[in-house]
């Protein structure tokens, strides 16, 4: 940017933002309207539809492919949808049983086992004397 902020003042700013901004906004609406015209009116696939409004506008400062990704329309079929497949969990930190318990659950079996091995062991030692 050429306008240095320590040259202007904040309402000068302010006011030259609110000038742009509402251009700003339609600019960024426009790319799933460009894309659905190319995509179901026109008939490109979805890569040369990408690709033809890619080098259209290409010369514009700030102008990305991504600009084009984060604003296409999400009810347009011809999108590819990525598909991911699930990853296994190859941790063995946790048991099945364990995972299914809730806290309050898994304290009360660590309660009640620490109790057993206690009366066992003071049972023992009761048949020993």
């Amino acid at each position: 940017m050429d306008i240095d902020y320590a040259s202007s003042t904040y309402e000068e700013l302010s006011k030259e933002f609110k000038e742009l901004y509402p251009a700003v906004l339609r600019a960024f609406q426009l790319i799933p309207l460009m894309y659905n015209r190319l995509t179901l009116v026109d008939n490109f696939t979805h890569k040369d539809a990408l690709k033809k409004m890619y080098n259209d506008h290409k010369e514009l400062p700030g102008f990305s492919s991504r600009n084009i990704q984060r604003y296409l329309p999400a009810d347009n079929p011809k999108i590819p949808h990525r598909v991911t497949t699930r990853r296994r969990n190859s941790s063995n930190a946790h048991s099945e049983s364990a995972a299914k318990l809730s806290p309050a659950n898994y304290s009360y079996l660590v309660t009640a086992e620490s109790k057993e091995s206690a009366g066992t062991a003071g049972e023992e030692g009761e048949k020993n004397s």
